[in-house]
């Protein structure tokens, strides 16, 4: 007979695998709308009545999907060519840093095996 201790850990996990796939039937049946109430990222965009009379001017289409209204813009060749390009960057940087922090860690570790075999 298994210890009880194992008994109550196996069914803490049962409980939560049945919580988390009730949960996601659940909001998967829903739909993202019952997610962006509790997530803010997750809301769907605010939408105002247009206005029945034009007395302003209307702005083209495409400068009412500028960054500057607040809407995502468009993804264009340039944008995903400066997205790959930010990437490889980060990734160079990170990279050297990793590189760093190796040969520091193997200098360091030498120099406590070396103090080791010297007897100290």
């Amino acid at each position: 007979m298994l210890p009880r201790w194992f008994r109550l850990l196996v069914a803490v996990e049962l409980a939560g695998i049945i919580t988390l796939v009730v949960l996601g039937v659940h909001l998967a049946r829903s739909g993202v709308q019952v997610a962006g109430d509790i997530i803010s990222w997750a809301r769907p965009a605010v939408t105002t009545p247009a206005p029945s009379v034009s007395a302003v001017p209307v702005a083209p289409p495409h400068a009412a999907l500028s960054p500057a209204t607040g809407a995502a813009p468009s993804i264009t060749s340039t944008l995903l060519h400066r997205l790959d390009s930010d990437t490889a960057t980060a990734y160079t940087e990170q990279s050297s840093i990793i590189g760093e922090l190796e040969r520091l860690l193997r200098t360091r570790i030498e120099a406590i095996l070396a103090q080791a075999a010297a007897g100290h």
